[in-house]
């Protein structure tokens, strides 16, 4: 009861000091077995947070905080595909968390593992979920990069593997009297599906053969291109409402001189933000 009145508040005050300084001492308050109230907590915090007259990344990283004695079971629970987290995943938080703790090989395979594998019926906020693809993408174009700069650095599977994940992700091969039966909700909206439709033809396009490097440099030769094929998506009829990330997105494609792998986390973001009107994918 405590903690559905508290959240009310911060709710209905998000000009509340109180929102700054719970997102300080939230989560080192609470005894570890509490480690869950306090996130589930803070998804409020942060997403009150985001209702107030200013706001910034900048200025919630400043303040939120997590002791780090905490950080791996956080870690844990946040990234956890099979724990009490699945239904309700508290993706806000999360995006928060991977910008708070220096990335390492066990965060980003989480992450990874946590967006192939989730179920769109558990995608609650789409808008908060695309940040996190956001930040896959990041870690993905981060790691292309470094291969290209570092010659006999491979990479691992990351990037197929999401890009697999893409191809079905984009796809609603649910038919109507499935849903209809089951009343659940078996693919993403066709808003996000527009986005992952557009990613996944953006990094095809920097694709550069079996066992090649992806595209990383301007003007670097594009065997894949894409143009077309992004034109046809824009023009269907279930894509024609979603104009606006298409035509955003469509200068990645064309203006090769400019953009490569590196440029896909933009993209990422400017489509988003096509079509997502939440306030926390303003100001990154």
């Amino acid at each position: 009861a405590l903690v559905t009145a508290w959240n009310a508040y911060i709710d209905a005050n998000p000009e509340s000091p109180l929102v700054l300084t719970s997102l300080n001492t939230l989560i080192g308050s609470l005894n570890v077995d509490q480690l869950a109230t306090a996130l589930k907590v803070m998804e409020k915090t942060i997403r009150a947070y985001f209702k107030r007259t200013a706001f910034s990344w900048t200025q919630l990283m400043e303040w939120a905080q997590c002791p780090n004695h905490l950080t791996a079971s956080v870690c844990d629970y946040l990234l956890s595909v099979s724990s009490v987290n699945k239904a309700h995943p508290l993706m806000l938080t999360t995006a928060w968390f991977l910008r708070f703790i220096p990335p390492n090989n066990t965060v980003v395979s989480a992450l990874h593992t946590f967006i192939t594998s989730i179920k769109p019926k558990h995608v609650w906020c789409e808008a908060s979920f695309l940040l996190l693809i956001w930040q896959e993408v990041r870690w993905l174009a981060d790691a292309v990069l470094s291969a290209h700069a570092n010659p006999g650095q491979s990479l691992d599977d990351r990037l197929q593997s999401f890009m697999r994940w893409l191809n079905k992700a984009a796809k609603d091969d649910s038919s109507f009297i499935t849903n209809l039966i089951t009343s659940k909700k078996n693919a993403h909206s066709a808003r996000l599906r527009a986005v992952l439709s557009i990613l996944e033809l953006y990094l095809t396009q920097q694709m550069m053969g079996e066992s090649q490097l992806p595209r990383a440099s301007e003007n670097a030769p594009v065997l894949n291109s894409r143009i077309s094929a992004l034109k046809e998506a824009a023009s269907t009829k279930a894509n024609q409402q979603f104009a606006a990330a298409f035509n955003v997105a469509t200068p990645f494609f064309t203006q090769v001189d400019l953009h490569h792998i590196g440029s896909a986390p933009n993209l990422v973001l400017q489509c988003s933000r096509a079509l997502f009107k939440e306030k926390f994918l303003l100001v990154l």
